[in-house]
């Protein structure tokens, strides 16, 4: 009861959110309209010869590509992947399309995916609020898309998010169709933030509940299709905000292994294991009978899951619609657990030391 009152007191949600992570969720709607007109209106050099295409990145700004890939891959007509390491696949050449996506410009591994990108020849788009990777663009002549400064990598995602789309548009692989899809997943989530927001009370608020049921225990995050990547972005919202752990499970590839393991072991995960289902109306009949298979498993011990049913026509708008859903609820584990959901003090010492190492080398 103490931990319900919580969420629904604002002053105490304000002392533990030091550094307002609210505002960068209450603008996220506005934020994509923003960027939206920015898509529509930017004038960006033409590529051609465009074979394949990797994203690059780590954390926060490699998310981006992993939606684009789910959204788009039964539309774009060439290999698309994402490359969260230091080095490229040996198949990038001068007809790879190389989107380089580092929030803060420095991060060590997509710079030095940038220098491999360079030695190959291939055409470079950089995106980041600046650092490092700004400057090298200029220098070398590189096309630079700057974002919105001051965020935090994974409260900047609708920014990094909209301007990779800014390349696949001069390519001639985004057009009106998914423009509309935008346009759907900004009504979506404005009529969801009105559901979800603070000010919502928890019996009245579904991510509030969800954050209820989730507080201090395993959550095991369930998707399909192109919901797995969000899923992969629940996860690491609440390893980031929240600073808890989680797992996600694919469907129905976990139903050829995970199964096994959990029918054998759930039995002593009972206290805290509480299993979260992503989920969409219109999921065809394979994926339902394997959803509903392993919701199963987990009423036989007693467990019940937590399942979220996307909204929207388009799958772009369902994807932003349980990408927000998942933010809020990582956002009020953390108020649930009287931790600030911004700073990441492991990440930033672990930063420090990769950073002395370089100066050393």
């Amino acid at each position: 009861m103490q931990r319900k009152s919580s969420l629904d007191h604002l002053e105490e949600v304000e002392r533990i959110d030091r550094e307002r992570m609210i505002d960068s969720l209450y603008s996220f709607p506005q934020d994509l309209r923003n960027l939206l007109n920015k898509l529509k209106k930017i004038d960006f050099p033409v590529l051609t010869e465009v074979r394949n295409i990797i994203f690059v990145g780590m954390g926060g700004s490699a998310i981006a590509g992993d939606l684009v890939k789910y959204w788009l891959m039964d539309r774009i007509p060439v290999p698309v992947e994402v490359n969260r390491d230091s080095q490229i696949p040996a198949w990038v050449d001068e007809n790879s399309l190389v989107i380089v996506i580092s929030y803060s410009g420095n991060t060590r591994e997509t710079v030095s995916s940038y220098h491999f990108a360079m030695k190959r020849e291939a055409n470079i788009v950089a995106i980041s609020s600046g650092g490092t990777l700004e400057e090298l663009c200029k220098k070398s002549g590189v096309p630079h898309i700057k974002v919105k400064e001051g965020l935090q990598p994974r409260a900047a995602v609708v920014h990094l998010l909209l301007s990779s789309l800014i390349p696949l548009r001069s390519v001639g692989f985004l057009g009106e169709k998914e423009l509309e899809e935008i346009n759907e997943a900004i009504e979506i989530t404005e009529k969801l933030r009105d559901e979800i927001n603070v000010d919502v009370r928890a019996e009245h608020n579904l991510a509030k509940k969800f954050a209820l049921r989730m507080v201090d225990k395993f959550p095991q995050i369930y998707a399909s299709s192109y919901l797995i990547p969000v899923a992969k972005r629940w996860v690491t919202q609440i390893n980031e905000n929240s600073k808890m752990m989680a797992q996600y499970q694919e469907v129905p590839e976990c139903n050829h292994n995970h199964v096994v393991g959990l029918a054998g072991y759930l039995a002593n995960m009972r206290a805290i294991t509480v299993p979260v289902f992503l989920r969409d109306a219109d999921e065809n009949e394979f994926t339902r009978a394997n959803m509903d298979y392993l919701k199963e498993i987990y009423l036989s011990e007693g467990i019940e899951p937590l399942e979220l049913y996307s909204r929207g026509e388009s799958i772009f708008a369902k994807m932003l619609y349980a990408l927000y859903f998942g933010d809020y609820v990582s956002y009020y584990l953390a108020i649930l657990r009287g931790v600030d959901p911004t700073p990441v003090d492991v990440i930033t010492e672990l930063k420090r030391r990769l950073k002395r190492l370089q100066e050393k080398s």
